[in-house]
């Protein structure tokens, strides 16, 4: 096991296996008519990721985008327990690990260790009114399973999941659980599952291909 600190192009451009990659294949497997997540959420929360862990200013956010991001910040720097996490935790880790066999990688938002125990703090942009649609977001989106990745990667004892809404009153939704979990375990359960499928389905991930064909 390694952990990095790699910038998005270096991360990206590593042929190993994420958990967006088992989404891929999941996909291709079952069919899955799971709803996406938005191309443009997806580059939101990108935006809002790199402002709050890395500082880096979300130079292509529109103005309203811009103003947006600083408040839902505000409202996360305003609340103790994160900011703690924040001052005290290693941002944007990546990890490169074996596991079936096979080369995988992760990017974690946030991760603290002690003597005994380490915990992955993940951060989710959200349109959730409440926690009980938060919830139903982790289950649809997969989160539990890329938390039990996330978390196997570095062997951690317990996994949070925040959660900051995307419009007024800017709530934040705070989810913890303990690798063995029933959720986690769930996630395990799934993702572990996926990695015996890339050996039987011989499955290589689409941006590979990508990437060699643009080479030639």
């Amino acid at each position: 096991m390694q952990l990095l600190k790699l910038t998005d192009e270096e991360y990206f451009s590593a042929k190993r296996y994420s958990n967006s990659d088992l989404s891929e294949l999941e996909k291709q497997m079952f069919q899955v008519q799971k709803r996406p997540l938005p191309a443009n959420a997806f580059r939101f929360g990108s935006m809002f990721h790199h402002y709050v862990l890395d500082g880096i200013e979300p130079a292509d956010a529109t103005p309203k985008e811009r103003e947006l991001i600083e408040a839902m910040a505000e409202q996360l720097n305003n609340n103790s327990t994160f900011w703690n996490r924040w001052a005290f935790g290693q941002k944007e880790v990546t990890v490169f690990w074996e596991a079936e066999g096979l080369p995988l990688k992760c990017k974690l938002d946030l991760m603290l260790k002690n003597r005994n125990n380490t915990t992955i703090c993940d951060l989710k942009t959200t349109t959730a009114k409440n926690i009980v649609e938060f919830y139903a977001d982790i289950v649809r989106y997969n989160y539990h399973r890329q938390a039990a990745f996330y978390m196997d990667s570095v062997g951690a004892t317990k996994h949070e999941i925040w959660g900051i809404q995307k419009a007024v009153p800017f709530r934040i939704f705070f989810l913890s659980n303990n690798a063995d979990s029933d959720l986690i375990q769930d996630g395990r359960n799934r993702y572990q599952c996926l990695l015996k499928a890339v050996h039987e389905q011989q499955f290589t991930p689409a941006k590979w291909t990508q990437e060699t064909l643009s080479c030639l």
